[in-house]
């Protein structure tokens, strides 16, 4: 017992030293250089398991965060919100690193992790988006109608008092069918 003690407990300290001696490494490395010490292989302290654990959740977490920005900006500046596939795109963007580092458990729980919030979130402002482009349109057919009885209203003789009093007729409707309040109608 007492040497099955002393052994769990150096393992554990080793383990640990391991572990900081990655995240120290990691840490004072760009990403570019984390991912060719990753890539070339020439890295001796990855002959460590513990090390190497370390090291690959780290940089499992860096490369996740990078194409996180990546997929921001795409999805800002040329992604097509009204009919883009969000899930495609994210796909489209982590199969690459998962095929070239998904055999590594720890680089893939932590990269994963970081990914799937962030295609939570990604999808959540994607149905935000749409949802308020359905009220948007709604909104303007609600506009667009009223103008277009107004003009006929206009063009047959109504006073302004009249066509008001017609075109305020319709707010209920509106309101209970296509869910407009009265003071968007306004």
């Amino acid at each position: 017992p007492a040497l099955t003690n002393y052994l769990d407990n150096t393992a554990a300290k080793a383990q640990k030293d391991a572990e900081d001696r990655a995240m120290r490494r990691i840490g004072g490395m760009s990403f570019q250089e984390a991912r060719d010490a990753v890539n070339s292989g020439k890295m001796t302290e990855m002959d460590n398991p513990w090390f190497k654990a370390a090291f690959m959740k780290q940089y499992g977490e860096r490369l996740a965060y990078e194409r996180v920005n990546e997929l921001s900006t795409e999805y800002e500046t040329n992604f097509d919100k009204n009919s883009g596939d969000i899930d495609g795109l994210i796909r489209g963007r982590t199969s690459d690193d998962l095929d070239q580092y998904g055999n590594d458990p720890h680089f893939t729980g932590a990269y994963t992790k970081v990914m799937d919030s962030f295609g939570a979130r990604a999808k959540t402002a994607q149905a935000q988006y749409k949802t308020e482009q359905v009220k948007q349109d709604t909104v303007s057919g609600v506009y667009d109608t009223f103008h277009g009885e107004a003009t006929s209203l206009r063009e047959a003789g109504k006073t302004p008092q009249e066509i008001v009093n017609t075109l305020r007729g319709k707010y209920e409707g509106n309101r209970s069918l296509l869910h407009v309040d009265f003071k968007e109608q306004d």
